[in-house]
C-alpha cells in the first residue's frame, strides 16, 4: 500500500485517532490511580461545579 493511500484513507485516520484517544485516556487513568495511591486529594467536585456554572451562566 502506498503511503498516500494510507494517509487518504478515512478509516485508517479514524483508527489512529481512536488509538491516540485511548492512549491519552489510559495515561490519565494511570495518573489518577497514582494520585489515589499516594493519598493526594483531588479537587472538590462542588467547587468545580460552581465555577463551571458561573462560566456557563448566560451563555447558553
Amino acid at each position: 500500500m502506498l503511503f498516500n493511500e494510507l494517509i487518504r484513507s478515512p478509516f485508517k485516520s479514524e483508527t489512529y485517532e481512536n488509538q491516540q484517544s485511548l492512549l491519552n485516556l489510559y495515561a490519565k487513568l494511570a495518573e489518577a490511580e497514582s494520585e489515589i495511591a499516594g493519598d493526594n486529594e483531588g479537587k472538590d467536585f462542588f467547587e468545580l461545579a460552581k465555577k463551571l456554572r458561573r462560566n456557563v451562566h448566560g451563555k447558553i
